[in-house]
C-alpha cells in the first residue's frame, strides 16, 4: 500500500484514496463500518480505523455459517462469486453517490 492522500467518511462507509509509492497509480478503497464483538472489534479480514472506529473492507466481511459450511465445489464457488458482486456493487454505489 502507499501514501494515503485522502480519507472521506460518508454515513457507514470509510473512503480511502492512496497512491502506490513509485508510481502514478491511485486507489480507492471502501470500507464499512464493522460492528464490536465481545472478542475482537472486527468482522472483517481487512480492517482499519478512522477516528476511533473499525472499519472492515468491503468484500472482506467474514462468512456467515451458512456459507462457510459449503463443500468446496461449484456451489460454493457461486455463492463466493455472488457475494463478490454484491460487494463491488455496494462500492460503485458509494463511490458515485448514489448511497
Amino acid at each position: 500500500m502507499g501514501k494515503y492522500t485522502s480519507k472521506e467518511v460518508r454515513g457507514p462507509y470509510l473512503i480511502s484514496k492512496y497512491r502506490i509509492i513509485g508510481t502514478e497509480t491511485d486507489c480507492v478503497d471502501v470500507y464499512e463500518r464493522s460492528p464490536s464483538s465481545s472478542y475482537r472489534p472486527f468482522s472483517h479480514s481487512s480492517i482499519c480505523s478512522h477516528d476511533g472506529v473499525w472499519y472492515g473492507k468491503l468484500g472482506t466481511r467474514d462468512l456467515s455459517p451458512e456459507v462457510d459450511s459449503l463443500p468446496v465445489g461449484p456451489r460454493r464457488r457461486d455463492m463466493l462469486r455472488y457475494l463478490q458482486q454484491v460487494a463491488d456493487t455496494v462500492k460503485d454505489s458509494v463511490l458515485n453517490g448514489s448511497i
